[in-house]
């Protein structure tokens, strides 16, 4: 449902099925461009994670609800993802 990450200068709390989750205030950011399912958010102190405690229990419960009910995300067709070169030759 949701991954943990620390990295030098920040933590992540990264949810699985985050393009589903009801973000009202827009809180949840695309780990990247292609990124279709997955939703994060990223704390730079633990002052922040404190501040946003009942936001983040909030998203977790939503995470367990979606799974437990089996929701899925509807995936863009694999035809229209385009994939780099590197990529297509190191698999193919």
């Amino acid at each position: 449902m949701c991954l943990l990450f620390g990295y030098k200068d920040h933590c992540a709390v990264d949810f699985l099925k985050g393009a589903l989750l009801h973000d009202v205030d827009d809180l949840l950011a695309s780990p990247g461009a292609n990124s279709q399912a997955m939703r994060m958010m990223k704390f730079t102190s633990v002052q922040q994670i404190d501040e946003m405690e009942p936001i983040l229990r909030d998203f977790i419960q939503q995470a367990i609800e979606i799974d437990k009910a089996g929701l899925k995300i509807d995936f863009k067709e694999k035809d229209t993802v385009v994939f780099s070169d590197e990529l297509v030759d190191f698999f193919w």
